[in-house]
C-alpha cells in the first residue's frame, strides 16, 4: 500500500511505449480500488471478503485487509482475485462520517477488471458496502 505519485516534471530520457505497472493476472481478474482519502485517512478501513459458497453471505476471512491511511492522498489497492467468485469491498470510517465532505474531499473507486464499478463519494456514516463480480 503506497501513495500514488505524482507525474514527473521533467520528461524522461526514453519513455517506454507502454504503461509498466499494470499488474498481471494470468487465468485471475485484477481488483483495484483507489482510496483517496479525507482529512481524517486513519479512520479509514478497506476489506474484501468473498461470498460463501451456498450465495449466503460472507467468509469471516478478509480477502484484503488494510487501515491506517495517510489523510489526503490517493492509495492503490490491487489484488488478483478469482474470476468466477463473488466478492464484497467494504470501506468503513471509524469517525462515522464519511470520506466526503465535512473533512475534506475523499473518495473511492473501484474497478473489476480494468471496468469501473463504482466511483463513490461515501459522503456519511460508518460503512459502505458494494459488490463485485456478482449476479445481483
Amino acid at each position: 500500500k503506497a501513495p500514488v505519485p505524482d507525474p514527473t516534471q521533467v520528461p524522461v530520457q526514453n519513455p517506454t511505449k507502454a504503461p509498466t505497472d499494470v499488474t498481471s493476472c494470468g487465468k485471475k481478474k485484477l481488483l483495484e480500488v483507489y482510496m483517496n482519502t479525507d482529512n481524517n485517512g486513519g479512520e479509514n478501513r478497506i476489506f474484501v471478503k468473498k461470498q460463501k459458497k451456498n450465495g449466503k453471505g460472507w467468509s469471516k476471512k478478509k480477502i484484503v485487509n488494510e487501515e491506517n491511511f495517510p489523510s489526503n492522498q490517493l492509495t492503490k489497492i490491487e489484488k488478483c482475485l478469482a474470476k468466477s467468485k463473488c466478492y464484497q469491498v467494504q470501506i468503513t470510517d471509524s469517525g462515522k462520517d464519511g470520506i466526503c465532505c465535512e473533512n475534506g474531499k475523499g473518495s473511492v473507486r473501484i474497478l473489476w477488471d480494468g471496468t469501473e464499478v463504482v466511483d463513490i463519494k461515501f459522503k456519511n456514516g460508518k460503512a459502505k458496502k458494494v459488490n463485485v463480480n456478482c449476479d445481483n
